[in-house]
């Protein structure tokens, strides 16, 4: 997979689960994970191709970190609001 945004990583990784190519989904939702650490919608997404390839640790690891950035978000107008953690209010 050659380098890409974020947002064309996480679009390309959402394609992936859907076609059930699971391999290339991780490896799209890793890149996303690697430019945003915080993308929990990302790790949502790699833990649910994770499992399809019977990594269940791996899918455990990744569903734990999900929840500890607060969950999936649902998505917006541009996918980029959704991959970015969200800033603290009142600040």
């Amino acid at each position: 997979m050659t380098a890409q945004s974020p947002d064309s990583a996480y679009e390309q990784g959402l394609a992936y689960l859907k076609r059930a190519e699971y391999e290339a989904a991780v490896s799209a939702f890793t890149e996303v994970i690697r430019a945003i650490p915080k993308a929990a919608n990302a790790y949502a997404g790699r833990a649910l191709a994770s499992r399809s390839l019977g990594d269940e640790s791996g899918a455990i690891r990744d569903e734990q970190i999900t929840r500890e950035l607060g969950g999936v978000k649902p998505p917006r107008e541009e996918s980029w609001t959704f991959l970015t953690p969200p800033r603290p209010q009142g600040r």
